[in-house]
């Protein structure tokens, strides 16, 4: 199984730098360009499906991919952003991410969702699908905190490690294959080059 993780176009809100979690954003016009030249760039490939947040900003982006591919769709809420609570819509200098990264009574009653809990659903998405899809190749458009701890779980690294040594930027094509659901090969990470 290969896995194709893609973060969703930029949208409005990156553009105005705010903390999207759960809201469903709004692609710019270069987020649409971006997705529909990550599908140009992927209809190559040996791809069998598609799976998006469902969020507006990934279901989006993986429309404008699948005009490429035409391929099954299907929203999943494992693949959903982090919820930031509270902190949705704060621009990032307004935010201590130390704080707001911590598992802490506070955080919880903000609405904050635990770092455990975004790595708990990826570990389940994996899970699945490979169960479902052994011998297939997929697309899977989602968020930056989910994808770092996708290349957390397929590189043995941590939150922290990932955050410090890999960029996540809008329509980058990350690539991973296995044969056992549990060793991942790295192909390619945080490529851009197909966005010009």
């Amino acid at each position: 199984m290969k896995i194709y993780l893609i973060r969703h176009g930029e949208t409005l809100e990156n553009v105005d730098s705010r903390l999207m979690g759960r809201t469903h954003g709004v692609l710019s016009p270069l987020g649409e360009e971006q997705a529909k030249k990550t599908g140009d760039y992927l209809k190559g490939e040996n791809i069998q499906m598609i799976y998006s947040s469902p969020l507006n900003r990934c279901l989006d982006t993986a429309n404008y991919i699948n005009q490429y591919l035409n391929l099954p769709l299907q929203a999943h809420d494992l693949l959903v952003e982090r919820d930031f609570g509270a902190f949705t819509n704060a621009k990032p200098e307004n935010v201590s991410f130390d704080m707001l990264d911590k598992d802490s009574e506070e955080n919880r009653s903000a609405g904050v969702e635990a770092l455990s809990s975004v790595q708990h659903r990826v570990r389940d998405f994996l899970t699945e699908i490979f169960q479902k899809h052994p011998h297939e190749n997929l697309v899977v458009v989602t968020h930056n905190n989910p994808i770092r701890f996708f290349i957390g779980e397929f590189l043995d690294k941590t939150y922290e490690q990932v955050l410090k040594e890999y960029k996540v930027r809008n329509c980058s094509i990350n690539v991973f294959e296995t044969n056992d659901g549990k060793n991942y090969q790295q192909i390619m990470l945080d490529n851009t080059q197909h966005l010009g």
